[in-house]
């Protein structure tokens, strides 16, 4: 079998005998290649047998994975085309390699400080969603109490600060359409806005430590971005019915592997430069997106064979669901975390 030529996983003999191997070239006569070392195995093998060979030297940075993280971004879609036609002793496998990415992608919000959600407790007039900052993808106000979420809090900001239940229970009794009339505002408990349930329920569980509502916020943010890799799968299995399931899966491990680190720098590199120069932190914003735009594009013309047009129309769907989904996912889990 000449190089690059892929087969079906399935009649692929353990043994490697009488085969070449799918990565060099060379004859087989073993489990392994004699020439380049790679194992003479298919993908289609027990959960158990995947998961050795994932564990199997894991957390080794060898020349193979900086030279798979290189082409990532200088042949974006490249390593996946390669592990898929059977090309996968000179890279690092999909799974290791997004885990990696998704390792760096959390430690470098920590270290860099910026909560990916933030949320502020203050006191001022009901805020309309019209006269909202840009910033603000969120407000829950009760009276004069305002709680408002606001994507990449810089770590420069106060942390926010408890809401005192006196100025809430003040705020919620003056409050319209609660159906609270019948008790007054020195009656007026906790107990009672939970159970009545809405958006001034939810200023309440946040008023009470909003420091741990922040937390918890942002780890469910973080679980929602692990499980846009399942839902990038299943988009491009509507966008490419024909192709196969693990190209949608391994696709789609490789692209946020690229995506993760990328969207990172580009994030906390905006806010930093904002501090600075307002629209120059817009500007580099922008800058990732494209990018990330463009990752997209050339990983569909790669792994799926497609053309420039035809790329060009998958990647607008798939970024408006993508998009869409990410939003709705995310703002669930949230306010899951929070109640």
């Amino acid at each position: 079998m000449a190089p690059g030529t892929s087969s079906d996983p399935a009649s692929r003999d353990a043994s490697g005998a009488g085969r070449a191997c799918e990565n060099c070239g060379a004859p087989l006569s073993a489990s392994y290649c004699g020439r380049c070392g790679q194992k003479a195995v298919g993908l289609n093998r027990p959960a158990l047998a995947l998961l050795r060979d994932l564990l199997d030297g894991f957390f080794s940075l060898d020349g193979k994975f900086w030279r798979t993280v290189i082409s990532l971004y200088r042949r974006p879609g490249q390593a996946a085309r390669n592990f898929l036609d059977g090309r996968r002793a000179c890279q690092s496998p999909p799974v290791r390699l997004y885990v990696i990415s998704a390792l760096v992608f959390v430690l470098g919000f920590q270290l860099s400080g910026i909560a990916l959600i933030g949320i502020e407790t203050e006191g001022g007039d009901l805020i309309a969603p019209a006269d909202l900052d840009t910033s603000e993808i969120a407000a829950v106000s009760t009276g004069p109490i305002n709680v408002r979420l606001h994507p990449f809090r810089p770590p420069w900001t106060p942390d926010p600060q408890p809401i005192d239940w006196d100025s809430l229970r003040a705020a919620i009794a003056e409050r319209e359409g609660l159906e609270l009339s019948e008790s007054s505002a020195a009656d007026l408990t906790e107990q009672q806005v939970l159970e009545q349930g809405g958006v001034v329920a939810l200023a309440v569980l946040v008023g009470r430590d909003p420091l741990a509502a922040e937390r918890r916020a942002n780890l469910a943010l973080n679980q929602a971005i692990l499980a846009m890799v399942a839902l990038f799968a299943l988009f491009n299995v509507v966008l490419h019915p024909r192709a196969r399931l693990i190209t949608h899966a391994v696709h789609s491990l490789y692209f946020h592997a690229a995506l993760l680190p990328l969207a990172m720098l580009s994030a906390i590199a905006a806010v930093y430069l904002s501090a600075a120069f307002t629209a120059a932190g817009a500007v580099l914003g922008a800058c990732g997106l494209a990018a990330i735009l463009a990752l997209a594009w050339w990983s569909d013309r790669k792994v799926y064979a497609s053309s420039w047009y035809g790329a060009s129309l998958r990647i607008a769907v798939l970024a408006l669901a993508y998009l869409l989904a990410f939003l709705f996912l995310a703002i669930a889990l949230v306010l899951l975390s929070i109640e």
